[in-house]
Protein backbone atom coordinates (compact mmCIF):
# COMPACT_ATOMS: atom_id res chain seq x y z
CA UNK A 1 0.00 0.00 0.00
CA UNK A 2 1.31 3.47 -0.91
CA UNK A 3 1.91 6.28 1.55
CA UNK A 4 -1.47 7.72 0.65
CA UNK A 5 -3.14 4.46 1.65
CA UNK A 6 -3.90 3.51 -1.97
CA UNK A 7 -3.68 0.04 -3.51
CA UNK A 8 -2.96 -0.61 -7.19
CA UNK A 9 -5.62 -2.75 -8.85
CA UNK A 10 -7.20 -3.97 -12.07
CA UNK A 11 -10.95 -3.72 -12.68
CA UNK A 12 -12.14 -7.31 -13.10
CA UNK A 13 -15.90 -6.84 -13.29
CA UNK A 14 -18.28 -3.93 -13.67
CA UNK A 15 -22.02 -3.50 -13.23
CA UNK A 16 -24.06 -0.38 -12.57
CA UNK A 17 -21.82 1.84 -10.41
CA UNK A 18 -19.95 -1.03 -8.71
CA UNK A 19 -16.63 -2.58 -9.70
CA UNK A 20 -14.74 -5.66 -8.54
CA UNK A 21 -11.06 -4.74 -8.42
CA UNK A 22 -8.19 -7.23 -8.17
CA UNK A 23 -5.57 -5.84 -5.76
CA UNK A 24 -2.52 -7.27 -3.95
CA UNK A 25 -4.81 -7.56 -0.90
CA UNK A 26 -7.44 -9.57 -2.80
CA UNK A 27 -10.57 -8.64 -4.70
CA UNK A 28 -12.37 -5.53 -3.44
CA UNK A 29 -15.86 -4.36 -4.35
CA UNK A 30 -15.52 -0.65 -5.08
CA UNK A 31 -17.34 2.45 -6.18
CA UNK A 32 -15.68 5.44 -7.86
CA UNK A 33 -14.97 8.41 -5.65
CA UNK A 34 -17.46 11.18 -6.27
CA UNK A 35 -17.97 11.79 -9.97
CA UNK A 36 -14.68 10.18 -10.97
CA UNK A 37 -14.60 9.06 -14.58
CA UNK A 38 -12.36 9.25 -17.61
CA UNK A 39 -12.76 12.78 -18.99
CA UNK A 40 -10.14 13.05 -21.74
CA UNK A 41 -12.70 12.55 -24.51
CA UNK A 42 -15.45 14.49 -22.76
CA UNK A 43 -13.27 17.56 -22.33
CA UNK A 44 -12.06 17.41 -25.92
CA UNK A 45 -15.32 16.63 -27.69
CA UNK A 46 -18.02 17.61 -25.21
CA UNK A 47 -21.51 16.60 -26.33
CA UNK A 48 -20.19 15.39 -29.72
CA UNK A 49 -19.23 11.97 -28.38
CA UNK A 50 -20.56 8.97 -30.27
CA UNK A 51 -22.20 6.10 -28.43
CA UNK A 52 -18.97 4.09 -28.69
CA UNK A 53 -16.88 7.00 -27.40
CA UNK A 54 -19.23 7.54 -24.46
CA UNK A 55 -18.83 3.86 -23.57
CA UNK A 56 -15.04 4.18 -23.72
CA UNK A 57 -15.23 7.22 -21.43
CA UNK A 58 -16.54 5.00 -18.61
CA UNK A 59 -14.48 2.87 -16.22
CA UNK A 60 -13.87 -0.37 -18.10
CA UNK A 61 -13.00 -3.92 -17.19
CA UNK A 62 -9.23 -4.05 -17.54
CA UNK A 63 -8.64 -0.49 -16.37
CA UNK A 64 -5.72 -0.11 -13.99
CA UNK A 65 -6.81 1.91 -10.98
CA UNK A 66 -5.84 3.04 -7.50
CA UNK A 67 -8.26 2.20 -4.72
CA UNK A 68 -8.59 3.15 -1.09
CA UNK A 69 -9.82 0.30 1.16
CA UNK A 70 -12.64 1.17 3.55
CA UNK A 71 -13.26 -0.21 7.05
CA UNK A 72 -16.42 -1.99 5.81
CA UNK A 73 -14.34 -4.23 3.54
CA UNK A 74 -15.19 -2.38 0.35
CA UNK A 75 -13.20 0.33 -1.39
CA UNK A 76 -13.24 3.58 -3.35
CA UNK A 77 -11.64 4.01 -6.76
CA UNK A 78 -9.55 7.16 -6.43
CA UNK A 79 -7.82 7.26 -9.83
CA UNK A 80 -7.73 5.55 -13.23
CA UNK A 81 -4.33 5.19 -14.86
CA UNK A 82 -3.82 5.94 -18.57
CA UNK A 83 -4.82 3.07 -20.87
CA UNK A 84 -2.43 1.26 -23.18
CA UNK A 85 -5.20 -0.09 -25.41
CA UNK A 86 -9.00 -0.31 -25.46
CA UNK A 87 -11.44 -2.50 -27.36
CA UNK A 88 -14.95 -1.14 -27.92
CA UNK A 89 -16.85 -4.36 -28.73
CA UNK A 90 -16.21 -6.03 -26.33
CA UNK A 91 -15.45 -3.19 -23.93
CA UNK A 92 -12.12 -4.18 -22.35
CA UNK A 93 -9.17 -1.91 -21.55
CA UNK A 94 -5.43 -2.64 -21.54
CA UNK A 95 -5.69 -5.80 -23.64
CA UNK A 96 -2.23 -7.13 -24.44
CA UNK A 97 -3.17 -9.89 -26.87
CA UNK A 98 -6.10 -11.29 -28.81
CA UNK A 99 -6.15 -15.06 -29.14
CA UNK A 100 -7.76 -15.80 -32.51
CA UNK A 101 -9.17 -19.31 -31.99
CA UNK A 102 -9.76 -21.47 -35.06
CA UNK A 103 -10.31 -25.10 -36.00
CA UNK A 104 -9.24 -26.97 -39.10
CA UNK A 105 -12.06 -29.38 -39.92
CA UNK A 106 -14.93 -29.00 -37.41
CA UNK A 107 -15.89 -26.28 -38.32
CA UNK A 108 -13.85 -25.86 -41.49
CA UNK A 109 -10.98 -23.38 -41.48
CA UNK A 110 -12.18 -19.81 -42.14
CA UNK A 111 -9.05 -17.98 -43.24
CA UNK A 112 -10.82 -14.73 -44.06
CA UNK A 113 -12.22 -14.38 -40.54
CA UNK A 114 -8.90 -15.42 -38.97
CA UNK A 115 -7.09 -12.73 -40.97
CA UNK A 116 -9.77 -10.13 -40.21
CA UNK A 117 -9.46 -10.73 -36.46
CA UNK A 118 -5.66 -10.62 -36.59
CA UNK A 119 -5.86 -7.28 -38.43
CA UNK A 120 -8.32 -5.91 -35.86
CA UNK A 121 -6.04 -6.97 -33.01
CA UNK A 122 -3.12 -5.12 -34.54
CA UNK A 123 -5.24 -2.05 -35.32
CA UNK A 124 -6.12 -1.79 -31.61
CA UNK A 125 -2.48 -2.05 -30.56
CA UNK A 126 -2.81 -5.66 -29.39
CA UNK A 127 -0.68 -8.65 -30.31
CA UNK A 128 -2.56 -11.23 -32.35
CA UNK A 129 -1.94 -14.92 -31.60
CA UNK A 130 -3.37 -17.76 -33.66
CA UNK A 131 -4.65 -20.67 -31.54
CA UNK A 132 -5.68 -23.77 -33.47
CA UNK A 133 -8.04 -25.79 -31.26
CA UNK A 134 -9.19 -29.39 -31.83
CA UNK A 135 -5.80 -30.63 -33.00
CA UNK A 136 -6.99 -34.12 -32.03
CA UNK A 137 -9.37 -34.09 -35.01
CA UNK A 138 -8.48 -35.23 -38.55
CA UNK A 139 -6.70 -33.00 -41.03
CA UNK A 140 -3.28 -31.55 -41.76
CA UNK A 141 -3.23 -27.85 -40.87
CA UNK A 142 0.56 -27.69 -40.53
CA UNK A 143 1.37 -26.10 -43.92
CA UNK A 144 -0.98 -23.19 -43.18
CA UNK A 145 0.12 -22.85 -39.56
CA UNK A 146 3.76 -22.71 -40.61
CA UNK A 147 2.85 -19.94 -43.05
CA UNK A 148 1.49 -17.82 -40.17
CA UNK A 149 4.58 -18.57 -38.11
CA UNK A 150 6.80 -17.49 -41.00
CA UNK A 151 4.82 -14.25 -41.22
CA UNK A 152 5.71 -13.53 -37.57
CA UNK A 153 2.63 -14.63 -35.63
CA UNK A 154 2.76 -16.76 -32.51
CA UNK A 155 0.86 -19.97 -33.26
CA UNK A 156 -0.44 -22.49 -30.72
CA UNK A 157 -1.76 -25.99 -31.31
CA UNK A 158 -4.16 -27.12 -28.57
CA UNK A 159 -7.07 -29.39 -27.73
CA UNK A 160 -9.39 -28.09 -25.03
CA UNK A 161 -10.97 -31.56 -24.85
CA UNK A 162 -7.80 -33.64 -24.57
CA UNK A 163 -5.69 -31.00 -22.84
CA UNK A 164 -2.96 -30.94 -25.49
CA UNK A 165 -0.99 -27.69 -25.35
CA UNK A 166 -3.19 -26.10 -22.66
CA UNK A 167 -0.48 -25.91 -20.00
CA UNK A 168 1.99 -24.35 -22.43
CA UNK A 169 -0.54 -21.78 -23.63
CA UNK A 170 -1.58 -20.93 -20.07
CA UNK A 171 2.06 -20.40 -19.07
CA UNK A 172 2.56 -18.03 -22.01
CA UNK A 173 -0.42 -15.95 -20.82
CA UNK A 174 1.13 -15.43 -17.38
CA UNK A 175 1.28 -11.65 -17.72
CA UNK A 176 -1.17 -9.05 -18.95
CA UNK A 177 -4.71 -9.37 -20.28
CA UNK A 178 -5.82 -11.72 -23.04
CA UNK A 179 -9.10 -11.81 -24.99
CA UNK A 180 -10.40 -14.72 -27.08
CA UNK A 181 -12.09 -14.32 -30.46
CA UNK A 182 -13.11 -16.78 -33.13
CA UNK A 183 -15.92 -18.18 -35.28
CA UNK A 184 -18.78 -20.22 -33.85
CA UNK A 185 -18.04 -23.83 -33.06
CA UNK A 186 -14.27 -23.63 -32.64
CA UNK A 187 -14.53 -24.33 -28.89
CA UNK A 188 -13.73 -20.91 -27.48
CA UNK A 189 -15.75 -21.39 -24.29
CA UNK A 190 -14.33 -24.85 -23.71
CA UNK A 191 -10.84 -23.46 -24.21
CA UNK A 192 -11.56 -20.69 -21.71
CA UNK A 193 -12.77 -23.29 -19.23
CA UNK A 194 -9.63 -25.37 -19.77
CA UNK A 195 -7.47 -22.33 -19.05
CA UNK A 196 -9.47 -21.42 -15.90
CA UNK A 197 -10.70 -24.81 -14.58
CA UNK A 198 -12.30 -23.50 -11.39
CA UNK A 199 -14.61 -21.27 -13.43
CA UNK A 200 -15.37 -23.75 -16.22
CA UNK A 201 -18.93 -24.43 -15.06
CA UNK A 202 -19.89 -20.73 -15.04
CA UNK A 203 -18.24 -19.62 -18.29
CA UNK A 204 -20.69 -18.90 -21.10
CA UNK A 205 -19.19 -17.00 -24.01
CA UNK A 206 -20.46 -15.82 -27.36
CA UNK A 207 -18.48 -16.35 -30.55
CA UNK A 208 -18.24 -14.54 -33.84
CA UNK A 209 -20.62 -15.89 -36.46
CA UNK A 210 -18.74 -16.51 -39.71
CA UNK A 211 -21.95 -15.84 -41.66
CA UNK A 212 -23.09 -12.60 -40.08
CA UNK A 213 -19.72 -11.46 -38.70
CA UNK A 214 -21.55 -10.53 -35.53
CA UNK A 215 -21.49 -11.97 -32.03
CA UNK A 216 -24.03 -14.16 -30.25
CA UNK A 217 -24.21 -12.55 -26.84
CA UNK A 218 -24.56 -15.20 -24.19
CA UNK A 219 -22.29 -13.39 -21.71
CA UNK A 220 -23.72 -9.89 -21.27
CA UNK A 221 -20.79 -8.31 -19.41
CA UNK A 222 -17.05 -8.72 -19.64
CA UNK A 223 -15.15 -10.13 -16.67
CA UNK A 224 -11.45 -10.74 -16.13
CA UNK A 225 -10.60 -14.22 -14.85
CA UNK A 226 -7.26 -14.73 -13.18
CA UNK A 227 -5.22 -17.52 -14.76
CA UNK A 228 -3.58 -20.10 -12.47
CA UNK A 229 -0.10 -19.02 -13.61
CA UNK A 230 -0.79 -15.28 -13.47
CA UNK A 231 -2.30 -12.80 -15.87
CA UNK A 232 -5.95 -12.48 -16.83
CA UNK A 233 -8.16 -13.82 -19.57
CA UNK A 234 -11.40 -12.01 -20.36
CA UNK A 235 -14.76 -13.77 -20.40
CA UNK A 236 -16.57 -11.47 -22.83
CA UNK A 237 -19.76 -11.32 -24.91
CA UNK A 238 -17.58 -11.86 -27.99
CA UNK A 239 -16.56 -9.55 -30.81
CA UNK A 240 -19.81 -7.93 -31.93
CA UNK A 241 -18.14 -5.68 -34.47
CA UNK A 242 -15.49 -6.96 -36.86
CA UNK A 243 -15.71 -4.45 -39.69
CA UNK A 244 -12.64 -2.42 -40.55
CA UNK A 245 -14.30 0.99 -40.39
CA UNK A 246 -11.54 2.71 -38.43
CA UNK A 247 -8.56 1.40 -40.42
CA UNK A 248 -7.14 3.49 -43.26
CA UNK A 249 -6.01 2.12 -46.59
CA UNK A 250 -2.54 3.48 -45.90
CA UNK A 251 -2.14 1.53 -42.65
CA UNK A 252 -3.73 -1.76 -43.73
CA UNK A 253 -0.51 -3.13 -45.22
CA UNK A 254 1.28 -2.55 -41.90
CA UNK A 255 -1.21 -4.93 -40.27
CA UNK A 256 -0.09 -7.81 -42.51
CA UNK A 257 3.45 -8.40 -41.21
CA UNK A 258 4.72 -10.19 -44.30
CA UNK A 259 3.48 -7.35 -46.53
CA UNK A 260 4.95 -4.73 -44.20
CA UNK A 261 8.33 -6.48 -44.37
CA UNK A 262 8.34 -6.42 -48.18
CA UNK A 263 6.85 -2.95 -48.69
CA UNK A 264 10.17 -1.00 -48.68
CA UNK A 265 11.14 -2.91 -51.82
CA UNK A 266 8.13 -1.71 -53.82
CA UNK A 267 8.84 0.46 -56.84
CA UNK A 268 6.55 3.29 -55.69
CA UNK A 269 6.32 4.96 -52.30
CA UNK A 270 2.89 4.47 -50.74
CA UNK A 271 2.17 1.40 -52.87
CA UNK A 272 -1.14 -0.18 -51.83
CA UNK A 273 -0.14 -3.59 -53.28
CA UNK A 274 -3.18 -4.03 -55.47
CA UNK A 275 -1.09 -5.29 -58.40
CA UNK A 276 0.85 -2.16 -59.36
CA UNK A 277 3.85 -2.70 -61.71
CA UNK A 278 6.92 -3.54 -59.68
CA UNK A 279 4.98 -4.41 -56.52
CA UNK A 280 7.13 -6.92 -54.67
CA UNK A 281 4.30 -8.66 -52.79
CA UNK A 282 2.99 -10.43 -55.93
CA UNK A 283 4.34 -13.94 -55.88
CA UNK A 284 6.08 -13.38 -52.56
CA UNK A 285 3.03 -13.41 -50.25
CA UNK A 286 0.74 -16.40 -49.82
CA UNK A 287 -2.08 -16.17 -52.37
CA UNK A 288 -4.89 -16.53 -49.81
CA UNK A 289 -3.43 -13.92 -47.47
CA UNK A 290 -2.89 -11.52 -50.37
CA UNK A 291 -6.46 -12.08 -51.58
CA UNK A 292 -7.74 -11.26 -48.09
CA UNK A 293 -5.58 -8.14 -47.94
CA UNK A 294 -7.03 -6.88 -51.22
CA UNK A 295 -10.56 -7.74 -50.10
CA UNK A 296 -10.01 -5.75 -46.89
CA UNK A 297 -8.45 -2.89 -48.89
CA UNK A 298 -11.62 -2.55 -50.93
CA UNK A 299 -13.61 -2.50 -47.69
CA UNK A 300 -11.54 0.14 -45.93
CA UNK A 301 -11.57 2.35 -49.02
CA UNK A 302 -15.35 2.15 -49.04
CA UNK A 303 -15.41 3.21 -45.37
CA UNK A 304 -13.04 6.08 -46.16
CA UNK A 305 -15.30 7.25 -48.98
CA UNK A 306 -18.26 7.36 -46.57
CA UNK A 307 -16.29 9.42 -44.06
CA UNK A 308 -15.08 11.96 -46.57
Amino acid sequence: MSEQGLLPGTVAKAWSDWYDVETPAGRLRCQPRGRLRLTWQVKERGAKLTESERALAAILVGDEVQVRPRPDGEGAIEAILPRRTALSRPLVANVDRVLVVAAWSQPPWNGELVDRLLVLAGAHGCEGWLVLNKVDQPGDPEPRLRLYEAAGYRVWRVSAVCGDGIAELGAALGEGVSVLAGPSGVGKSRLLGALVPERAASIRTGEVSPRLLRGRHTTRHAELLRLPGGGFVADTPGFSRVDLAHISAAELGELFPEIAALAPGCRFRGCLHRGEPGCVVDGAVDAERLRHYRLFLTEVEAWEAKRY
